[in-house]
């Protein structure tokens, strides 16, 4: 597959939020707040992860997005693509602090700030132009299209643009248990 268009790119993070939604559709706060969605995961304390704090999580690395463009728009290379926050365990560390930060926050202000987050950011995608999306420039990674570095910012290796995709199958199982319970 060749890299996405900006148009793909927006369509593949409406699909995933909108896969997400679905998924969560009817639950309860309690039921949004319990932990386990993630499974026995170790990695960023996931195992402790509520739905909560996947929302979150996948929030933090939209947000991250964000200042990618902003950044790109001041002329300056994106922090995320310095070689110092490419290290093994720098994206567990801006896990960690996201969840940190999720624990404490109230589960309307989550929602909210996803909300907000994710249609500012496909906003500011859409709006740019085909040439912004695809010119390529240097980065601590070679070059790099802007496209390229958003892709790099909140996507997994994986799959484009997609991020939820890596939390799906854990997600789901963790569903199937809490609707048998109540």
């Amino acid at each position: 597959m060749s890299f996405p268009t900006q148009q793909q790119a927006l369509n593949i993070l409406r699909a995933e939020e909108e896969q997400l939604q679905d998924l969560i559709q009817g639950l309860s706060e309690k039921q949004l707040q319990l932990p386990g969605a993630q499974g026995a995961k170790t990695y960023a304390q996931m195992h402790l992860w509520s739905i909560k704090d996947l929302i979150a999580h996948l929030t933090l690395w939209k947000r991250m997005g964000l200042e990618t463009l902003a950044q790109w728009r001041a002329g300056q290379v994106p922090w995320y693509l310095h070689p110092e926050f490419q290290a093994f365990d720098a994206g567990e560390r801006i896990n960690l602090g996201g969840f940190a930060w999720s624990q404490h926050a109230p589960l309307h202000e989550v929602q909210l700030q996803a909300i907000t987050i994710h249609e500012t950011l496909l906003g500011e995608i859409g709006s740019l132009s085909n040439a912004d999306w695809s010119t390529a420039v240097s980065t601590p990674m070679g070059l790099l299209s802007l496209g390229e570095m958003l892709h790099e910012t909140m996507g997994v290796p994986d799959g484009y643009f997609q991020h939820f995709v890596r939390h799906r199958p854990d997600l789901e199982v963790f569903l199937a248990t809490v609707r048998e319970r109540t």
